[in-house]
């Protein structure tokens, strides 16, 4: 397993290790590879671990030449995965994110000892520098088709021509080597809506499959209903759509709004939320644990406004496991997720009267707000269940490494008895 952070940094790392944790229960070894950090759980091969880079660091020119190398290619990933393969000798390599601090440098030295290689996609950094197709406030397609350098122009990468310029230059070299392209076998995306997107920027359709995220549903207690208050918990950061949502909370009257997290956003909307008077919006900063728990139980609903191409948020399987309606964005992956009026409301993203609009319904329709809430449990019971999920993934791993015997000859791949 091959992804620059080994700690629960974000949603991709919380998807990681409980994929990690499936694998193992189901007689699998895992063996990850990684950057260090202070942060990272325990681990035999830590040794082998790229060196901590930190690219929000200011540094001397120097040092931030060489940290931009690193993005395009890392030596040092390289000889380190190298060493790693030569005393672990796995059977094939799960890719997740892999950008920047390690890079694609490792790709051809597994191509080489011919190993199966998937890569599952939790962003959009293949066809994007920024990743989110978003800039100025707005979803932004303009790179189609690999016209990279329109993140120089507007920007894109931190507001920084310089930091541009290298993500774009990333971008121009990775995209016409296919340094992706040839050395992984199979792309995992997590919705159909990023899988048809690496379809219409040029990934090859036969390499692309779609395997959803899972949530173990029996951890969570559902509570159908809630109190007179919804939740958005998550990342605080302004491809979310919160300003969006504060401007809705100004045009009602009745309810609160809790804030749960922490992100860049969270001065810039405590400012809003004392300038705009919001008396029913409270900012709590991160919570965790029976604090979480508590909020999510008797909440009567919980709302994603995102304002960028979501992908399969945890959030909001999350949130269908504690028995809750989501009110999300007509955006990206959440279309998908949420059944209008079974499991949830859709609005229209950036429409602040929509928005408006769904909230005011679901406040004041408690009854047909549980309701929701009881599909939602199902759904999430019945689509996004761990041995689901293991299920189409272990089918993937069974279909690259049948490739590779059928390429290489079966004596060249390891059976070790551990694959179903």
């Amino acid at each position: 397993m091959v992804n620059k952070f080994y700690y629960r940094k974000g949603g991709g790392e919380v998807y990681l290790f409980d994929l990690i944790s499936a694998l193992q229960e189901h007689g699998h070894e895992v063996i990850p590879f990684a950057m260090r950090h202070e942060q990272n759980l325990a681990s035999d091969y830590a040794s082998f671990f790229v060196d901590t880079v930190d690219y929000n660091q200011p540094d001397s020119w120097y040092v931030n030449l060489c940290k931009a190398s690193r993005i395009l290619y890392s030596r040092q990933a390289k000889i380190r995965i190298t060493a790693l393969l030569d005393q672990a000798r796995p059977d094939l390599v799960h890719l997740f994110n892999v950008y920047h601090q390690i890079s694609p440098s490792v790709l051809p030295v597994l191509k080489r000892q011919k190993l199966p290689v998937i890569m599952t996609l939790h962003d959009l950094k293949l066809l994007c520098p920024n990743y989110k197709m978003r800039t100025q406030g707005t979803v932004c397609e303009r790179c189609k088709p690999r016209r990279f350098y329109q993140a120089v122009v507007h920007r894109c990468i931190k507001d920084s021509v310089l930091a541009s310029i290298v993500c774009a230059a990333e971008l121009y070299l990775h995209r016409y080597t296919g340094v992706y392209e040839t050395n992984v076998d199979t792309f995992i995306t997590t919705s159909r809506f990023y899988q048809q997107k690496m379809i219409e920027w040029g990934i090859p359709e036969k390499q692309l499959v779609c395997i959803p995220n899972f949530v173990h549903a029996n951890r969570y207690a559902p509570v159908y209903g809630g109190d007179d208050y919804f939740l958005y918990f998550g990342r605080l950061s302004e491809e979310k759509g919160l300003f969006t949502l504060l401007k809705a909370m100004r045009r009602l009257q009745q309810g609160t709004l809790y804030i749960v997290g922490d992100g860049p956003l969270y001065e810039p909307l405590r400012q809003t939320i004392a300038e705009y008077r919001l008396k029913n919006v409270h900012l709590t900063g991160p919570k965790w644990n029976e604090e979480l728990v508590s909020l999510i139980s008797r909440a009567r609903f919980t709302v994603l406004p995102s304002e960028w191409y979501e992908n399969c948020p945890i959030a909001l399987m999350e949130s269908y496991a504690y028995g809750k309606p989501v009110l999300g964005a007509n955006i990206g992956g959440i279309p998908e997720m949420i059944q209008h009026g079974e499991t949830g409301l859709l609005f229209e993203s950036y429409n602040v009267e929509d928005l408006a609009e769904k909230i005011r319904y679901l406040l004041t329709h408690d009854s047909v707000a549980a309701q929701m809430g009881r599909h939602a449990r199902s759904k999430v019971e019945r689509e996004y269940h761990p041995e689901r999920h293991y299920a189409a993934l272990a089918q993937v791993y069974r279909e690259v490494l049948g490739k590779r015997t059928a390429i290489q000859g079966p004596e060249t791949v390891p059976v070790k008895g551990r694959y179903r």
